[in-house]
C-alpha cells in the first residue's frame, strides 16, 4: 500500500490571506439591526417613505418582493406607501451577522386597520456601505 497517498505536506497547503475591512467586527450588529427595524417601520407607519430615501436605506438596486412580485426602483414607493393604512406592530424578530458587511433579518408582525388584520413575516437582507445600512433585497408575506 502506497501510504505516500495518504500524506499531507504542510508546506503545500494555501495561504489565505484576508483582505479588506470587515465591520461587523467592530459594531454590535444587534444594535444595528434593531435599530434598522424601528427605523424602517416607523418610517412605514407615518408615511415617511422619503426618510428611507435620504437615508440611504432605499437604494435604486433595492429589490422587495411580495408573492410573486419583484418590484425595484420607482414601484417600490407605491407599494411602501400602502403601510400607511395599517398600524404596524413588530412581534418578534431575530438576526444573523451574515458576513463582513451584511446582516440578515426576519421580522414577524401583525398589521391591523378598521377592516383587517394580517400577521405578517418580512426579511431583510442589509448591507453595509460607507457610512450607512441599506437594503439589498426583502421578501414580505402575509398569512
Amino acid at each position: 500500500m502506497d501510504t505516500d497517498a495518504f500524506t499531507t505536506d504542510n508546506s503545500k497547503k494555501l495561504k489565505i490571506i484576508k483582505t479588506g475591512y470587515n465591520i461587523n467586527n467592530y459594531i454590535d450588529t444587534g444594535v444595528v439591526a434593531e435599530k434598522f427595524i424601528q427605523d424602517y417601520y416607523t418610517a412605514l407607519s407615518t408615511n415617511n417613505i422619503q426618510s428611507l430615501i435620504d437615508n440611504n436605506t432605499l437604494q435604486e438596486y433595492t429589490t422587495i418582493k411580495m408573492n410573486t412580485d419583484a418590484m425595484k426602483g420607482d414601484k417600490i414607493i407605491p407599494f411602501l406607501n400602502n403601510f400607511m393604512n395599517y398600524k404596524i406592530d413588530v412581534k418578534d424578530y431575530n438576526y444573523i451577522d451574515s458576513g463582513s458587511r451584511r446582516i440578515d433579518i426576519s421580522i414577524i408582525g401583525k398589521l391591523t386597520n378598521e377592516s383587517e388584520n394580517l400577521n405578517f413575516n418580512q426579511t431583510f437582507i442589509i448591507c453595509h456601505k460607507d457610512d450607512y445600512w441599506y437594503i439589498k433585497n426583502s421578501i414580505f408575506i402575509t398569512f
